[in-house]
């Protein structure tokens, strides 16, 4: 005996099945980067070689499990800084940039942010006016110039300077960004 299966039936059957399970379980497809931004901004966009400057953001689409970095580039394309910033809730986030003890010298950096899960990475132009110079302190003896010279993340710092008076000797007194001392030293002028 011989049955016909009526094929009309059974492929409505089919699409039917296909269509529950395409809505039940709905293919997700995952990107490399999520669709969020990240946006910087100064309030400055010009500053002297010892003014300090704060780079303000605001980050969406990325977890706050993964920081933002934010790399500060000399005019010569050299990496100054590169902090990893963390933000808060609403995504914002700020860091205060102080010169290098020699200061800022003169010129164009370019701080770009990033973050792993942002594709974008936006840049921000500053501009450096002026050049570091030397301090000129002026003392009852006359006045002494001094320079002062680092590397960042070294604990050396070297300095020198001349003044016009051997009548006695001269104080030095470090100190941190925050007011806390850092060393106080004595030296005697030499005749050179």
């Amino acid at each position: 005996m011989v049955t016909n299966i009526d094929t009309s039936v059974f492929m409505k059957k089919q699409f039917l099945l296909a269509a529950i399970f395409t809505m039940a379980f709905p293919m997700v497809a995952s990107p490399v980067f999520a669709d969020g931004t990240l946006e910087i901004s100064s309030y400055k966009n010009s500053i002297n070689s010892l003014d300090s400057f704060i780079v303000v953001g605001t980050i969406t689409g990325g977890s706050i499990h993964n920081p933002v970095e934010l790399k500060v580039l000399d005019p010569n394309g050299n990496i100054l800084y590169k902090p990893m910033v963390s933000f808060d809730g609403d995504g914002q986030f700020s860091k205060l940039f102080h010169p290098p003890l020699q200061g800022f010298e003169s010129g164009v950096y370019t701080v770009i942010a990033s973050q792993k899960e942002v594709s974008m990475t936006p840049e921000l132009k500053i501009t450096v006016l002026g050049t570091p110079s030397a301090n000129i302190i002026s003392t009852p003896q006359g006045p002494i110039t001094i320079q002062a010279d680092a590397v960042q993340g070294s604990s050396v710092i070297n300095i020198s300077g001349v003044t016009q008076s051997r009548e006695g000797d001269v104080t030095i007194k470090v100190t941190a960004p925050n007011g806390n001392l850092v060393s106080v030293d004595q030296v005697t002028p030499s005749s050179r």
